[in-house]
């Protein structure tokens, strides 16, 4: 049995659908920054926007590593298909020589049999 390029895109659009959760979790983000910012008037949220800042770096980056992830699965179970497929067709080659050799090795001994 050989890889399932179906089953693997299916779980690379999930990779994908996780992606695009996580994107939405930084737009979330990127508000509550600014509705701090707009509330909140001490010296401090400064370091409340550098660790908001952060989180919201640290999402994309693993939002953008999910997307590359998803082309990745789906380039490497084509790859594996294309493998497995050369492989059955050199085995398929493999027997049919085989076979030849052994029906031209009957007809060899038939002869020396007449």
């Amino acid at each position: 049995m050989g890889i399932s390029i179906s089953a693997a895109i299916n779980q690379a659009e999930k990779l994908e659908n996780t992606a695009d959760g996580l994107q939405k979790v930084a737009n979330s983000l990127i508000t509550i920054k600014s509705d701090v910012n707009i509330a909140w008037k001490a010296q401090e949220v400064w370091r409340v926007n550098s660790v908001i800042e952060s989180y919201i770096a640290d999402i994309k980056r693993l939002s953008t590593d999910l997307q590359s992830l998803k082309s990745d699965i789906i380039n490497t179970a084509y790859d594996i298909k294309r493998e497995e497929e050369e492989r059955e067709r050199a085995e398929a080659e493999a027997r049919a020589r085989e076979e030849a050799e052994r029906a031209e090795r009957v007809k060899v001994m038939e002869r020396y049999e007449k």
